[in-house]
């Protein structure tokens, strides 16, 4: 199924699916730099449209940010796959496919600092649907490299994914939003920026849906610095993964895919727990958004479970980044 047109969808004209591209590509660098409750408005000038077009395609708030992560797993997935039957070996493919996961930060970090991206994300059974049959992928390619006596036998697809769960978290350098439950404050720590705090549709300015001032702060230009932190993470992890002589003996048993699977929904289903709690102890409703989720996926979206091993609906309670 493609992300193009959504579940059940008819396809749409040329013209309009240009428009729904351009929307949602546009989505992706204002989501990245200023967090997801900006203006609609800002969304539709960066992508070169008219807010009615974008309202058109998208009517709200949350059918954006399901779009944004559908068509961000639905990407990655195709390039693992053409990585798959493309390369010359399996240690080729994994490689490629995990420089191409990369692109899951975005809905990683949506998930991980806005209450409202993670509760649509982890709602929405397309982006759990991609994320199973990607680790689908992944899991075929790790058996296949160690078939092929390129990756070390001790790991398994769940020791993967858990790796590339942490390669995909923020790092300090690279763009992120903060919350402030006053607004001169929030105002203050954006610098007063030409844009100003961000707006709600509702109109309230920098409150998202779960009433807390969400103010975009880039600590550092998004490219450049973190890139370099992203690539030597990436070349770390593969030289710990490649097969070797000597290779140092790891504590435990490999995880497999199901492993990570029921592993990330007890994680999120703690955090939950922890997050309600806080808000309670509050005593405002807020949520402060700092929770840990794992990888693309792990934050929980009720997906089809169809993973190796995976238990079916197992990670029903954690975000699926």
């Amino acid at each position: 199924m493609s992300a193009d047109t959504g579940e059940g969808a008819a396809p749409l004209r040329a013209d309009a699916l240009r428009n729904r591209r351009k929307i949602i590509a546009a989505a992706k660098e204002v989501f990245a730099a200023r967090g997801p409750h900006i203006p609609m408005e800002d969304v539709a000038r960066r992508a070169g449209v008219g807010v009615a077009t974008l309202y058109r395609r998208f009517p709200d708030r949350e059918s954006l940010i399901r779009a944004v992560a559908q068509d961000t797993f639905a990407r990655v997935l195709e390039e693992s796959r053409t990585a798959v039957a493309e390369e010359p070996g399996a240690w080729e493919a994994l490689v490629r496919m995990l420089r191409s996961s990369r692109e899951l930060t975005l809905s990683v970090q949506l998930a991980l600092e806005s209450s409202l991206a993670r509760e649509v994300i982890r709602g929405d059974p397309v982006t759990g649907r991609f994320r199973d049959e990607l680790l689908d992928v992944l899991d075929h390619v790790v058996r296949a490299a160690q078939g092929e006596g390129t990756l070390r036998t001790d790991v398994g697809g769940g020791d993967v994914a858990v790796l590339l769960s942490l390669l995909l978290r923020p790092t300090p350098v690279r763009s992120k939003w903060v919350e402030a439950s006053d607004g001169a404050e929030a105002e203050a720590a954006a610098g007063g920026g030409a844009d100003g705090p961000a707006v709600s549709e509702a109109g309230d300015a920098g409150r998202g849906s779960d009433g807390a001032r969400e103010t975009p702060v880039c600590e550092t230009s998004p490219a450049g610095p973190a890139d370099d932190v992203s690539e030597r993470a990436l070349a770390l992890m593969l030289d710990g993964l490649r097969a070797r002589e000597g290779n140092a003996s790891l504590p435990g048993k490999p995880l497999s895919v199901g492993d990570f699977d029921v592993r990330a929904a007890r994680a999120a289903g703690e955090r939950e727990r922890r997050r309600r709690a806080e808000r309670k102890a509050r005593g405002d409703g807020r949520e402060d958004g700092s929770g840990e989720e794992p990888l693309p996926g792990s934050a929980s979206v009720s997906g089809s479970g169809s993973g190796s091993g995976s238990a079916s609906g197992s990670a029903s309670g954690s975000v699926r980044a």
